[in-house]
């Protein structure tokens, strides 16, 4: 809820909290009578926070995580279910993000910067009837702001902040005509890095990007509008610093150990992402319901080079592990569904859902490994053709057997057909001795197989308080996310043995109230997840040799999910509102089968699953003061505050090179604006506090690293709005 009371509280002169309108179970209601554990950050909210990038939503909702393992492949984690540096040209992702209610299939895609919208909403647990992919973990659904039929309107937004940050946004919406509106936007940033390689000189964690939107609202008739859009967004960076560890290094210091955001690699790396896509929704209104269509088309482009360690060899480290991947991605989905509004005690959504994709996807990974001044290693490269046709038919309905009395039944079949051919290279001739292999042969294999699945829905919720506004729900849902292949491993064999679907049982009972007047807001949720197939990493080796065999995502583990949300707003007086969240999970893999070396097992049954906290709470404070004139100076606040976590799957107590322990962040702005609304004045600032915490941290070969975030940042911004 962290900032609920920022995305739908009202700020000015009145007692009652504003509805928040949210479109989960495909048509507008408000939040509180939607049986769903969700939260929503409307325009404002956005805006006054400066929540520019999906990672920073991640910090105002519980048990909700953020990570990343390079720039272009983050990693979303709802109540525990994540997909954990996966990147694979025929894997999905386990936390789906949709823009305007189109699938964002490829990890890349979803890195653009948030401008022109009018809601972020997170939807926790499975979502298997109503969306038209299938949602194993939890969804991310961001609205874009529509054309303004009513009024011509302009907004200019500059901004500078340290690191020689700038920032450029602006929008023209209006009529066209009498039955036709038009919008366009853009967002520009760049910042220089928080990082720098000590050997080269490049700067790392910088940015460079662009967005762009258009789109066209036509009203077709009294009963049919149409709204085409087309978006395009580029970013570009020096890649992520990776810092030494102190608690896990078998090398000697060098110039960088133990420094935040320093590396010495000396290597030439950086990541340079662009994407596109077009899309067309048609609603038709009829009497007793509406008929809505979405044709959508993306594309993405993805460029990497990075080093997996921090430093090189030059410097005394052991090895040098160089990769990359080039990435093009693109996807055509279509969905037809049919949400009635009947006047009697039943009502219904039913669609389907067809998506067609294709990823080429290039990889390699080149390992030096210094043994005692013998420089011995080897290249692997993988060429990855994926190709999915998949369609899904999906029904949602609620019978109101009294006025205090609702049930809900919904249920999806999904049909995805794959296939992937990965032609696997290895070569050794670039450097001198016997190959420290990562690809023990070369081969061109092409794996085909069809993923299905039913997942239904069942809910029961009921108005248990006369005279209150307040919903107590119990519900249980599957989700599914689709199998795949690996397309990265080191023998042909592997290459074409499907990875079974990932599979979610929810069981949830939630609590939506308001008290005081309508001025309090209330909410609270439970829920145990059984979580299966997991689609882990994990290592191979050779029955009779023992001899390591390279790492493939299998099926690996089982895992039990159990927590729950605390979500408080408060409208204390016209000019004050605060909000509270808090979510607590317990999140282990009940059986996890790491690999199998001489006979033993390498188990981690009872380990705690990565990137799932315990306990996570956020809280913000919006203080609005009037001036002379009218005009308006508001102070908002925010804290969000993680336990500790881990970020690898050999979680436990023992191992604290993969383990953060637990921070927090403060944010911070101080607006002035005029009393006829047109400018805005605001001083911000971010991680106030300085505060020093990674949002990855791995082992590996003899070193541990850390990915740190942004230090403190903080700048000014002018906006002009007609």
């Amino acid at each position: 809820m962290a900032l609920l009371a920022l995305a739908g509280v009202a700020a000015h002169a009145q007692s009652a909290l504003e509805e928040v309108i949210v479109t989960a179970q495909k048509r507008a209601e408000d939040q509180q009578d939607v049986p769903i554990a969700i939260t929503a950050l409307d325009a404002e909210a956005l805006e006054e926070q400066r929540i520019e990038r999906l990672d920073e939503v991640t910090q105002r909702v519980p048990n909700v995580a953020y990570s990343t393992f390079s720039s272009g492949r983050p990693e979303y984690t709802v109540r525990g279910i994540g997909t954990a540096t996966l990147a694979r040209s025929a894997l999905e992702n386990s936390v789906i993000v949709f823009v305007d209610e189109v699938y964002v299939s490829r990890s890349a895609a979803s890195e653009f910067d948030l401008f022109d919208l009018e809601q972020i909403s997170v939807l926790r647990g499975p979502q298997g009837t109503l969306f038209g992919k299938n949602v194993v973990g939890g969804a991310i659904s961001i609205t874009t702001a529509r054309p303004n039929f009513d009024a011509f309107e302009a907004r200019l937004h500059a901004g500078v902040g340290n690191f020689d940050a700038t920032d450029l946004k602006g929008l023209l919406s209006g009529p066209l005509g009498d039955n036709v509106a038009g919008k366009l936007s853009f967002a520009k940033r760049d910042r220089n890095g928080f990082g720098v390689d000590l050997l080269s000189g490049a700067e790392a964690d910088d940015l460079d990007t662009l967005g762009a939107r258009g789109q066209l609202a036509v009203r077709l008739s009294p009963t049919a509008d149409l709204l085409l859009s087309a978006d395009y967004n580029s970013s570009a960076d020096g890649s992520q610093t990776r810092s030494v560890l102190p608690a896990f290094d078998a090398f000697p210091p060098s110039a960088s150990s133990f420094l935040p955001r320093r590396s010495e690699h000396g290597m030439a790396i950086g990541t340079a992402t662009r994407g596109q896509g077009l899309a067309a929704t048609l609603n038709w209104r009829r009497e007793r319901g509406t008929l809505t269509g979405i044709a959508a088309w993306r594309d993405v482009d993805f460029h990497t080079v990075d080093q997996f360690g921090p430093r090189g060899i030059a410097v005394g480290q052991g090895y040098e592990d160089r990769f990359g991947q080039d990435e093009t991605a693109s996807q055509l989905t279509l969905e037809v569904r049919y949400a009635s509004d009947l006047d009697g005690a039943f009502n219904g959504v039913a669609g389907a859902f067809f998506i067609a994709e294709e990823v080429d996807r290039h990889e390699f990974e080149h390992i030096v490994l210094n043994d005692d001044g013998v420089l011995n290693g080897s290249r692997g490269d993988w060429n990855g053709q994926a190709e999915t046709k998949g369609w899904a038919a999906f029904f949602d309905g609620s019978v109101a057997f009294h006025e205090r009395l609702t049930a809900r039944a919904g249920v999806r079949y999904t049909r995805d057909a794959k296939t992937n051919r990965t032609v696997g290279t290895l070569a050794d001739d670039d450097v001198p001795g016997t190959p420290w292999q990562i690809i023990f042969e070369n081969y061109d294999v092409t794996g085909e197989a069809t993923f299905s699945d039913v997942t239904p829905r069942l809910v029961l919720e009921t108005r248990v308080l006369p005279g209150r506004d307040a919903l107590f729900y119990v519900s249980a849902a599957k989700g599914f996310k689709s199998g795949g292949f690996d397309s990265k491993v080191a023998y042909g064999v592997e290459a074409d043995k499907p990875i079974a679907p990932e599979q979610a049982t929810n069981l949830e009972v939630g609590f939506k109230s308001r008290w005081l007047g309508d001025s309090l807001q209330v909410n609270l949720a439970a829920f145990r997840t059984d979580f299966k197939d997991l689609q882990l990493v994990t290592l191979l080796f050779d029955e009779t040799t023992n001899a390591f065999q390279g790492l493939r995502v299998k099926n690996a583990a089982r895992a039990s999910i159990e927590g729950g949300e605390v979500e408080l707003a408060w409208l204390v007086a016209a000019d004050l509102q605060v909000t509270f969240g808090y979510g607590y999970l317990d999140a282990r893999f009940d059986e996890f089968l790491v690999g199998v070396v001489g006979g033993f097992e390498i188990r981690r049954d009872g380990y705690r699953m990565p990137n799932a906290p315990r306990n996570s709470c956020n809280a913000s404070a919006a203080y609005a003061i009037g001036l002379a004139r009218g005009a308006k100076l508001r102070a908002v606040v925010d804290y969000a505050w993680r336990d500790a976590v881990y970020f690898g799957s050999d979680s436990n107590d023992d191992v604290v090179e993969t383990r953060q322990e637990s921070y927090g962040v403060l944010n911070g702005s101080l607006a002035w604006q005029t009393a006829d609304e047109r400018w805005l004045v605001s001083l911000w600032s971010k991680n106030l506090t300085d505060e020093l915490y990674a949002d990855k941290r791995m082992t590996f070969a003899g070193s541990a690293w850390a990915h740190y975030t942004a230090p403190r940042t903080y700048g000014l911004s002018v906006t002009w709005r007609r």
